[in-house]
């Protein structure tokens, strides 16, 4: 699923225009993304990693910390979150 409210902004390598018709249309799940006109395989495969990673770690779910910009993590921090074991 995709959460409610998420920032197709911060996704880079987004092409405007699909950023546009995600925002606008707010699919709940990756194949209703993959429905929508103009979205790109591409697309969809940048949806599912920026997703996967903004889950964050297991040991990150553990301790209840969200690491997507919109937790709190500055975005240079992103990287460095997402390595912890």
């Amino acid at each position: 699923p995709i959460p409610d409210g998420f920032d197709y902004d911060h996704m880079r390598g987004l092409s405007a225009e699909v950023s546009a018709k995600l925002k606008r249309v707010r699919p709940a799940t990756l194949g209703q993304a993959r429905r929508i006109s103009g979205v790109t395989p591409a697309a969809i495969s940048l949806l599912l990693v920026h997703l996967h990673r903004s889950r964050g770690t297991p040991a990150m779910q553990a301790e209840g910390i969200n690491a997507s910009p919109a937790g709190g993590l500055p975005p240079d921090a992103y990287a460095a979150v997402s390595r912890l074991p």
